[in-house]
């Protein structure tokens, strides 16, 4: 993936993550930053890395009955509680729960055995939106010297991520997995979805969705797997405290720049977010940020006169326009 377009995607996710964010209407409160930090202090110091064994190319060949190896899985995580890790980010797939769904739960339990006698406990991944778009079950081609993830594969893939009638399978997995094993103290934490969105165009053209349908589909499923949906009632309340929140920076904001009389890191850190918002938050339905707010629209017409910031967000526009063309 290209960096422009990197950015771009990641500032919709954010987006997205602003647009879905937990209030009254989530069916599971948001836990308090004190609760998180509670949490994160009864933690060891975290040390770990993402894994799959060296006998798979994938998660899928991790995990498949033929190919699943305790064996190497216990060699590895010796060689990682030697070296004092402790956590592991482990990818899990959909299309294994549809194949074997019992099958996996006790590959998985197997596994977090394995993991708990070494001092392990993984960090497991629902969905993953890099890489090969058209993942297959059984075996699995070899890895391509030289390239890197040559193997990898999404979940769901771009078949399933394209197909509304799929989504019912993808959530009997989720709900099947965090059933089984969501309350199981051997896991660390779930990671809902890596890289929600991630632009696999470049490298499978063929197969790979164009990314802002992609984006689109993922803006949509994304967040009912945390058990919500994005209607248009709770899309509303989102951007109404978005424009709360662009009201209290028009009374906050200096002038010229945003802290004053200098440019400072606050007008570098201001500036994406202001442009992100100008062009993105129109497609929701919402007015433009800079609609009767005076001093954010001075603030925003003298940012993009300064040379330094001028060159970025040229940048950001064209790698924007390339995306929409997509």
């Amino acid at each position: 993936m290209n960096k422009a377009n990197s950015s771009f995607t990641t500032a919709l996710i954010v987006l997205l993550f602003l647009l879905s964010s937990v209030s009254g209407n989530a069916q599971a409160a948001r836990w308090p930053e004190r609760k998180a930090n509670e949490w994160y202090a009864q933690q060891p110091w975290l040390v770990g890395g993402n894994y799959v064994p060296a006998s798979a190319i994938n998660q899928l060949e991790m995990w498949q009955e033929a190919s699943f190896d305790p064996a190497e899985i216990d060699k590895e995580f010796g060689w990682a509680e030697a070296m004092g890790m402790n956590t592991m980010r482990v990818f899990l797939h959909d299309l294994l729960w549809e194949q074997d769904s019992a099958g996996f739960r006790r590959r998985i339990d197997a596994f977090l055995a394995i993991a708990a006698r070494h001092h392990i406990r993984p960090v497991l991944v629902l969905f993953d939106s890099c890489w090969d778009p058209a993942p297959h079950l059984g075996t699995q081609h070899a890895p391509t010297p030289g390239v890197h993830n040559s193997g990898w594969v999404q979940s769901p893939g771009a078949k399933a991520l394209a197909d509304p009638k799929e989504y019912p399978r993808l959530k009997a997995y989720v709900e099947g997995m965090v059933g089984a094993f969501g309350k199981d103290d051997r896991i660390l934490a779930w990671d809902v979805w890596n890289e929600p969105g991630s632009d696999g165009t470049d490298n499978y053209p063929k197969t790979e969705l164009n990314n802002h349908d992609k984006i689109t589909r993922v803006t949509a499923l994304l967040p009912q797997v945390f058990g919500k949906q994005l209607e248009a009632g709770f899309i509303q309340e989102r951007l109404a405290e978005i424009s709360t929140r662009l009201d209290q920076l028009e009374g906050k904001i200096g002038s010229p720049w945003a802290a004053g009389s200098a440019f400072t890191m606050a007008d570098a850190a201001l500036t994406p977010t202001i442009f992100i918002m100008t062009n993105i938050l129109p497609m929701f339905g919402a007015k433009s940020p800079l609609e009767r707010r005076p001093k954010l629209t001075a603030w925003w017409a003298q940012v993009q006169e300064r040379p330094s910031t001028k060159k970025t967000l040229g940048e950001q526009q064209a790698a924007m326009a390339a995306l929409m063309k997509k």
